[in-house]
């Protein structure tokens, strides 16, 4: 995360080990599914970026050095932040933040349908917008996306007091709702590779 600093150690738990740790339980799912026989219609990249605290370092070399032409990207969903819940979430903990960058993105419609479907999450949107106070939009991997016209789906758990701080520590995850919101994002990862089934 932000390293060491002052003898302290930041380490991000939340942000952004939830995060990573949900891309490879996603991963290996996909993987279990096509060792089954069962794969998606379209290829999914898993990517863990590095250098996001530095000015989204990591997002920037992959757009610059995609594997395949940035044509080809249909979708890009960022985990940032997962696994805890926000001061305005505290007696109601069953949410996730969304940004897509605007109302009419197709993402957003697929990541309510299946949310109905299924988790019952309360997705907030307030966020998504690209002109919050807090500039959201802006401030992780998946901004690299947007500028090249990829949609994007953004989940995350919002700001809490250990947010960038050496306190943001495994235990104060909240295992749970991280793995309810994993799957949700599983679930809009298939429909995405999956388009017409």
């Amino acid at each position: 995360h932000l390293g060491q600093a002052n003898q302290q150690i930041f380490h991000g738990a939340d942000d952004n080990a939830s995060g990573t740790a949900a891309v490879l339980a996603m991963a290996a799912t996909f993987d279990s599914l096509a060792q089954a026989g069962i794969r998606p219609q379209r290829s999914i990249l898993f990517v863990l970026f590095s250098g996001e605290e530095g000015g989204l370092i990591g997002s920037t070399y992959f757009i610059q050095n995609a594997p395949v032409g940035l044509d080809k990207f249909v979708a890009n969903l960022n985990i940032d932040m997962i696994g805890r819940t926000d001061k305005w979430h505290r007696r109601k903990p069953n949410y996730c933040y969304l940004i897509t960058g605007g109302k009419k993105s197709p993402l957003r419609e697929i990541v309510m349908s299946a949310n109905a479907a299924s988790m019952g999450l309360e997705v907030e949107t307030v966020f998504d917008t690209q002109n919050d106070v807090k500039r959201y939009f802006y401030r992780s991997d998946h901004y690299n996306f947007a500028k090249n016209n990829i949609p994007i789906a953004f989940f995350f758990d919002g700001e809490h007091p250990d947010y960038h701080q050496p306190s943001d520590t495994a235990e104060k995850i909240d295992y749970a709702l991280l793995q309810k919101r994993a799957t949700l994002i599983f679930q809009v990862a298939w429909q995405v590779a999956n388009p017409s089934r």
